[in-house]
């Protein structure tokens, strides 16, 4: 079986994380959602409650924000936004500044998935933090942990684990190697005539 060298390196990288001590352990890795945070954000809802005095939207029920080809969805999320100055009336001039979900928190992309129980979506700095029980998917590989920061403009992701006792204090990896078109080839081919 041969493993071609980016996922040799994921892997040594997860298994030195794993293999670390310390009460707060992270690993890094290629995983991440590669996306264009510059896209228009759409939320939709059960139910919005605005708070205007207070730049907030509450979104409840089966809540769906996307953003491009990124999508999250969540039990429940609070938006909060600033206006430009002498614009309150114009629609366009509101600013999304971050987005706070809470409950089964499920980030996708066409390439990878992330759960959690909490997430927030700091819009100006493209940054994504996912929190409670965390896993990050991507075809077979399944990285664990207590939270995960991705930054949307570079792909980069970081698994942190808890420190907490109810925890195991340690990030988890499983990775799958690539699967190979000619999973046939390492066996002999029958010679005419045997069965």
């Amino acid at each position: 079986m041969r493993w071609n060298s980016g996922f040799r390196w994921a892997v040594a990288a997860a298994a030195l994380a794993c293999l670390s001590g310390g009460a707060s352990l992270a690993a890094e890795s290629g995983l991440g959602f590669n996306h264009d945070p510059k896209q228009k954000i759409v939320i939709n809802a059960d139910s919005m409650e605005v708070h205007q005095n207070e730049k907030l939207a509450n979104f409840k029920g089966n809540v769906v924000a996307t953003q491009g080809d990124l999508t999250m969805k969540a039990d429940s999320v609070k938006v909060y936004y600033s206006l430009q100055e002498g614009a309150a009336q114009n629609a366009d001039t509101t600013q999304i500044q971050r987005i706070d979900a809470e409950g089964n928190v499920r980030i996708t992309s066409p390439s990878e998935s992330a759960t959690g129980s909490w997430g927030i979506y700091d819009v100006g700095r493209d940054l994504l933090t996912l929190g409670g029980a965390v896993e990050l998917n991507r075809g077979q590989t399944k990285i664990q942990g207590s939270r995960l920061e991705l930054d949307l403009k570079t792909g980069k992701s970081r698994m942190v684990s808890a420190s907490s006792s109810d925890q195991t204090g340690r990030v988890r990896g499983v990775f799958a190697p690539p699967q190979n078109d000619q999973q046939n080839s390492g066996k002999t081919e029958q010679k005419d005539g045997q069965k």
